[in-house]
């Protein structure tokens, strides 16, 4: 009995440890979950449905050097890039997920570079939370657009910048 009273919380442990090595997961959100959410945003898009896009998108909201602060200014001016995007979106097929992690580490799109004493300036710049993701999306790794998704509270990604 002693024995197993002394084995419990190892076992426990143990159970734990292979998540926290895991690349795959940031902080609340795994690179999948990133992923499942671009692809939504990417396929209502493509498809010009920007009452749905604006469903995974919370203000700010950035759209290259633009910036949208309240909900009304993100659905007029989403709904025009919706329309005139849309046969952008439709045709992208790969997604490339990277964590803030990735990020600081010197993992980007394109295998950018970024000098280590200059990445949280970067990372600052783009918009990516501590537990958000900068997402490449392009077809055939021709040029493409560069997504931000963070955190709404501990549920949701929401979309707040498109870099096309």
């Amino acid at each position: 009995m002693r024995s197993l009273v002394t084995l419990l919380p190892l076992l426990a442990f143990m159970t734990f440890v292979p998540a926290c090595g895991n690349e795959e997961i940031s902080g609340l959100f795994s690179k999948a979950e990133a992923e499942k959410v671009a692809r939504q945003v990417i396929k209502s898009w493509g498809e010009g449905r920007s009452a749905e896009v604006k469903k995974l998108c919370a203000v700010p909201f950035h759209f290259g050097t633009r910036t949208w602060v309240t909900a009304d200014s993100l659905r007029q001016n989403l709904e025009y890039q919706v329309g005139r995007l849309r046969t952008d979106a439709a045709r992208f097929t790969e997604f490339e997920i990277f964590s803030r992690l990735d990020l600081e580490q010197g993992r980007w799109p394109r295998g950018r570079k970024i000098p280590k004493g200059k990445r949280q300036d970067e990372i600052h710049r783009v918009g990516v939370s501590s537990d958000g993701f900068l997402v490449r999306v392009s077809r055939e790794k021709a040029a493409g657009w560069q997504l931000v998704l963070n955190p709404e509270g501990a549920e949701n990604l929401v979309l707040q910048a498109v870099y096309p």
